[in-house]
């Protein structure tokens, strides 16, 4: 279904009127905090003076540039691995396949973000700067022709929006010039009959304004089951608005256009900023800088008093004025109070003020020489929480739908590896590793380590406590939780088979090192042994002996001379025992001995008591 171009330009000129008190806002605020944006009320000529005169304390514009540098380095430090994408289900995301395959889409999508071609990242500061002052940023992600991304950041004054039932933006409406060479290269055909006169007759820069429509389409104007641009969840559009004339029409699977706002008031679309809170202190820094100024000019260059027969005209205080008197016969100074001993004090306090209204601050941390590394970590970290609801925001408005546009865009050109089978179909999530991403989940960080720290002196008591304390903690699983706590790249962590591989390794290392040792022991216990067998035929030779030289009893067996043996109470028993136990060892060790040695015991145990 065609797009209804009456329909764009009405809703386009509605929204339009609806934020004229915006206007005025916007540029009393860029006056002050950002030059460079003024022309909310009509449009500047090029190159004229856009700080102007009226300015004598910039300390607004400084303000601004600050914050929006220091959220950038903050939030999408190029020189950092600042995004992550993983896997909704743990289980999966565990996996090392998921792990590569998620983290080589991560720096695919950072590198390109990073690429000059790109200039994500000369765009994603002004846009900044847009939202620290004007409250909504505006940023523009599409391909050139070549199919390179590429990202532009546009005024808010160029630009309306609109909301859907869950306040998000899903309208963007935008209004741009194009020279009629522009016109033509770029549409051709389908410009209109007037554009088309103009090129003919060779006048080339003649300016028209094109609006550019994105809006989600309704499921009864696309066939869902139809996946060209006719049919896409987007609608593109591109009309001339003098006109009505429909240049090109297209869409898209994802919003191109990401409009983030700092701080929204209930029931407003665009957004509020730190600067315009900041705003009457800046005006008064401004004048109170200006007298001080002028104070110090009058002090310099003093209004004079001139003789003459009478006052003449009006008295002149400005720096260097002459003001005429009568009966005056030489050249005086007009008096006036050009000491303000307390103005500068005054003024300071004023941008201290305002520096901690917009967060400045707390983006630059000044710590006391004196402090401890302990202590200066833990304040930045604090300081560094505050601004928690800045990077939800930054987050949801801006990160979130830009770098699932990219994820799109690359997707469909085949930029990123098949995924894996166990994870085809696997829904997604965007983690960002900032370091003020890490501030916040550093309180977790500091919670391990008291429960460490409180838990090591009652270890020391016994290894059984040690064991009942740290048993419990699956310390295989601590190094990469760090890991993902602190922003360190997952890589330098090693998969599972390269561990089992490092653990047989280990246990092989380790029997090679027990070899000598084993070796040396083995000799030992075979010259035991040879020992044991010496002694064994010995005994085997003295039993024989022994047999011999006893008389023998009536049943044959020998009989041992002498006082009879004690009773088993009296210690008798335990010679017993311990001939027995000669004769086990002997009889291992010379299991032809064996009868002899039993006989000789049985004689102890057989002898009338």
């Amino acid at each position: 279904m065609a797009i209804d171009v009456e329909a764009q330009l009405s809703r386009f000129k509605t929204l339009d009127s609806d934020r004229a008190n915006w206007k005025w806002y916007w540029e009393d605020v860029a006056r002050y905090c950002a030059p460079r944006r003024m022309g909310f009320m009509g449009k500047r000529t090029d190159g004229d003076r856009r700080v102007t005169p009226q300015i004598y304390n910039p300390i607004g514009i400084n303000c601004v540039q600050t914050l929006a540098a220091a959220l950038h380095g903050m939030v999408m430090n190029p020189a950092t691995n600042w995004l992550r994408i993983r896997l909704t289900n743990d289980e999966l995301d565990d996996t090392p396949e998921a792990r590569a395959w998620t983290n080589g889409v991560s720096k695919r999508i950072a590198t390109t973000l990073a690429s000059p071609q790109t200039s994500f990242h000369t765009n994603a500061n002004q846009l900044l700067e847009d939202l620290s002052s004007i409250g909504t940023g505006v940023m523009y992600c599409g391909q050139q022709k070549s199919g390179h991304l590429f990202v532009r950041t546009h005024t808010i004054g160029e630009v309306v929006i609109a909301e859907n039932e869950y306040g998000f933006v899903d309208t963007v409406m935008r209004d741009s010039e194009y020279t009629v060479r522009q016109l033509i290269m770029i549409w051709r055909d389908n410009v209109s009959k007037k554009v088309r006169e103009l090129y003919d007759k060779g006048k080339y820069d003649r300016k028209f304004k094109v609006v550019n429509v994105c809006t989600p389409r309704r499921d009864d104007q696309r066939d869902m089951d139809i996946k060209t641009p006719a049919h896409m969840p987007i609608a593109i559009a591109y009309i001339e608005e003098d006109t009505e004339t429909l240049l090109e029409e297209s869409g898209t699977e994802e919003m191109p256009y990401v409009v983030p706002r700092w701080w929204l008031a209930t029931g407003e679309v665009y957004g509020r900023s730190p600067a315009m809170t900041a705003l009457p202190q800046i005006k008064v820094s401004n004048v109170a800088t200006k007298t001080v100024l002028d104070a110090a000019e009058k002090a310099v260059n003093p209004p004079l008093t001139v003789p003459h027969e009478g006052l003449i005209g009006p008295v002149r205080s400005s720096p260097g004025a002459l003001t005429y008197l009568r009966n005056k016969t030489e050249i005086g100074q007009l008096p006036t109070s050009a000491q303000l001993p307390y103005a500068g004090e005054y003024i300071q306090a004023l941008d201290n003020s305002i520096r901690t209204t917009m967060f400045v601050d707390q983006v630059q941390f000044v710590g006391d020489f004196k402090m401890t590394a302990t202590e200066v970590i833990q304040r930045q970290t604090e300081r560094m929480r505050l601004l928690g609801p800045v990077l939800g925001r930054l987050e949801n408005e801006f990160l979130n739908p830009l770098i699932v546009r990219v994820f799109g865009i690359m997707n469909r050109m085949g930029l990123f590896d098949k995924p894996p089978q166990g994870i085809q179909g696997a829904d997604m999530r965007i983690e960002y590793q900032s370091p003020l991403a890490r501030a916040q989940k550093s309180q977790i960080a500091q919670g391990f380590q008291q429960a460490l720290a409180t838990m090591e002196p009652l270890a020391k008591l016994s290894p059984q406590i040690a064991e009942q304390l740290l048993g419990p903690i699956d310390f295989s699983k601590v190094t990469p939780t760090l890991f993902d706590w602190f922003g360190v790249d997952t890589d330098l962590l090693k998969g599972d088979q390269q561990m089992d591989q490092d653990a047989r390794m280990a246990q092989a290392r380790q029997m090679v090192a027990m070899a000598p040792p084993l070796a040396q022991a083995g000799r030992d216990a075979g010259a035991g042994i040879r020992s044991v067998m010496d002694a064994g035929q010995t005994g085997v030779e003295t039993a024989n002996m022994a047999r011999q030289m006893m008389p023998t009893g009536p049943n044959g067996q020998p009989v041992l001379p002498g006082p009879p043996l004690p009773p088993p109470g009296a210690g008798g028993q335990n010679v017993a025992d311990l001939i027995g136990s000669v004769a086990r060892g002997l009889g291992q060790a010379a299991p032809a001995a064996r009868g002899n040695i039993n006989d000789l015991l049985a004689a102890f145990q057989g002898r009338p008591q």
